[in-house]
Protein backbone atom coordinates (compact mmCIF):
# COMPACT_ATOMS: atom_id res chain seq x y z
CA UNK A 1 0.00 0.00 0.00
CA UNK A 2 1.54 3.09 -0.97
CA UNK A 3 1.14 5.90 1.98
CA UNK A 4 0.35 9.48 1.43
CA UNK A 5 3.35 10.21 4.27
CA UNK A 6 5.79 8.25 2.09
CA UNK A 7 5.10 10.11 -1.37
CA UNK A 8 5.93 13.22 0.75
CA UNK A 9 9.47 11.81 1.68
CA UNK A 10 8.15 11.25 5.76
CA UNK A 11 9.01 7.57 6.15
CA UNK A 12 6.39 7.03 9.42
CA UNK A 13 5.61 8.56 12.41
CA UNK A 14 5.79 7.33 15.70
CA UNK A 15 3.23 7.19 18.65
CA UNK A 16 3.98 7.63 22.58
CA UNK A 17 1.50 5.76 24.24
CA UNK A 18 1.01 6.19 28.04
CA UNK A 19 0.31 3.38 29.65
CA UNK A 20 -3.05 3.93 32.26
CA UNK A 21 -0.15 2.51 35.43
CA UNK A 22 3.51 2.36 35.60
CA UNK A 23 5.92 0.27 34.32
CA UNK A 24 7.44 -2.53 36.72
CA UNK A 25 9.91 -1.37 39.41
CA UNK A 26 13.63 -1.90 37.53
CA UNK A 27 14.84 -1.21 34.27
CA UNK A 28 11.44 -0.49 32.39
CA UNK A 29 10.66 2.02 34.72
CA UNK A 30 13.75 3.87 34.25
CA UNK A 31 13.46 3.41 30.62
CA UNK A 32 9.99 5.30 31.11
CA UNK A 33 11.26 8.27 33.57
CA UNK A 34 13.93 8.94 31.26
CA UNK A 35 11.98 9.00 28.27
CA UNK A 36 9.26 11.03 29.66
CA UNK A 37 11.45 13.79 31.16
CA UNK A 38 13.34 14.27 27.27
CA UNK A 39 9.78 14.42 26.04
CA UNK A 40 9.45 17.54 28.25
CA UNK A 41 12.98 18.94 27.93
CA UNK A 42 13.58 18.15 24.56
CA UNK A 43 10.33 18.15 22.88
CA UNK A 44 11.09 19.38 19.34
CA UNK A 45 14.58 16.62 19.41
CA UNK A 46 12.45 13.87 20.24
CA UNK A 47 9.71 14.83 17.61
CA UNK A 48 11.79 15.24 14.71
CA UNK A 49 13.93 11.75 16.19
CA UNK A 50 17.00 13.95 15.91
CA UNK A 51 20.56 12.05 17.21
CA UNK A 52 21.08 14.13 19.88
CA UNK A 53 17.59 13.19 21.42
CA UNK A 54 19.05 9.56 21.62
CA UNK A 55 22.36 10.45 22.95
CA UNK A 56 20.90 12.09 25.72
CA UNK A 57 18.56 9.43 26.57
CA UNK A 58 21.09 6.76 26.74
CA UNK A 59 23.20 8.69 28.04
CA UNK A 60 20.48 9.27 31.02
CA UNK A 61 19.25 6.05 31.22
CA UNK A 62 22.74 4.25 31.24
CA UNK A 63 23.71 6.92 34.05
CA UNK A 64 20.57 6.03 36.10
CA UNK A 65 21.12 2.36 35.76
CA UNK A 66 24.92 1.86 36.87
CA UNK A 67 25.03 3.97 39.57
CA UNK A 68 23.98 1.40 41.75
CA UNK A 69 25.28 3.32 45.37
CA UNK A 70 28.75 2.80 44.67
CA UNK A 71 29.34 4.98 47.65
CA UNK A 72 27.66 2.72 49.57
CA UNK A 73 29.16 -0.56 48.49
CA UNK A 74 32.71 0.13 49.20
CA UNK A 75 32.81 -0.36 52.53
CA UNK A 76 32.24 -4.34 51.81
CA UNK A 77 35.02 -4.73 49.97
CA UNK A 78 37.11 -2.41 51.88
CA UNK A 79 36.04 -3.39 55.68
CA UNK A 80 38.73 -5.83 56.66
CA UNK A 81 40.20 -6.43 53.49
CA UNK A 82 43.46 -6.26 55.16
CA UNK A 83 42.96 -9.38 56.85
CA UNK A 84 41.66 -10.93 53.21
CA UNK A 85 37.79 -11.13 54.86
CA UNK A 86 35.46 -9.75 52.59
CA UNK A 87 32.45 -9.53 52.85
CA UNK A 88 30.71 -10.99 49.72
CA UNK A 89 27.69 -12.31 50.77
CA UNK A 90 26.62 -9.67 52.50
CA UNK A 91 27.84 -7.37 49.44
CA UNK A 92 25.74 -9.72 47.24
CA UNK A 93 22.44 -9.52 49.24
CA UNK A 94 22.54 -5.71 49.39
CA UNK A 95 23.70 -4.89 46.18
CA UNK A 96 21.30 -6.99 44.40
CA UNK A 97 22.34 -5.95 40.49
CA UNK A 98 19.45 -7.92 39.09
CA UNK A 99 15.96 -7.70 40.91
CA UNK A 100 14.80 -10.68 40.43
CA UNK A 101 12.22 -10.93 43.02
CA UNK A 102 8.78 -10.41 41.07
CA UNK A 103 10.55 -12.56 38.40
CA UNK A 104 9.32 -16.75 37.87
CA UNK A 105 11.41 -19.47 36.68
CA UNK A 106 10.33 -21.00 32.79
CA UNK A 107 11.35 -24.76 32.11
CA UNK A 108 10.53 -25.32 28.57
CA UNK A 109 9.79 -29.38 27.84
CA UNK A 110 12.28 -30.63 25.75
CA UNK A 111 12.68 -34.58 25.36
CA UNK A 112 15.78 -35.26 22.96
CA UNK A 113 17.97 -38.53 22.52
CA UNK A 114 20.41 -36.75 24.69
CA UNK A 115 18.78 -35.12 27.58
CA UNK A 116 14.92 -34.85 28.33
CA UNK A 117 13.86 -31.73 30.82
CA UNK A 118 11.02 -33.86 31.66
CA UNK A 119 13.26 -36.54 33.54
CA UNK A 120 15.13 -34.07 35.57
CA UNK A 121 12.01 -32.29 36.95
CA UNK A 122 11.30 -36.34 37.59
CA UNK A 123 14.23 -36.78 39.59
CA UNK A 124 13.84 -33.28 41.56
CA UNK A 125 10.44 -34.62 42.16
CA UNK A 126 11.62 -37.93 43.21
CA UNK A 127 14.98 -37.06 44.82
CA UNK A 128 15.17 -33.25 45.77
CA UNK A 129 17.47 -30.52 44.48
CA UNK A 130 20.92 -30.73 44.03
CA UNK A 131 23.19 -29.30 42.21
CA UNK A 132 23.69 -31.39 38.93
CA UNK A 133 19.68 -31.61 38.82
CA UNK A 134 19.02 -27.51 38.82
CA UNK A 135 22.47 -26.83 36.23
CA UNK A 136 20.24 -29.52 34.09
CA UNK A 137 17.15 -27.66 33.84
CA UNK A 138 19.03 -24.23 33.20
CA UNK A 139 19.02 -24.71 29.58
Amino acid sequence: MNRPDCAQGKLGQVIVFNPPKPSPKGLLLKGEQVCAELLRTMEGACRDLAPEAFTAYFKSFFGSVNDHGRKDFEHFLLTDAGLCQFQFASAARWYRLIDDEDNRSIIVWYEGSRYSSTGVLEELHRLGPNRQRMRGLQR
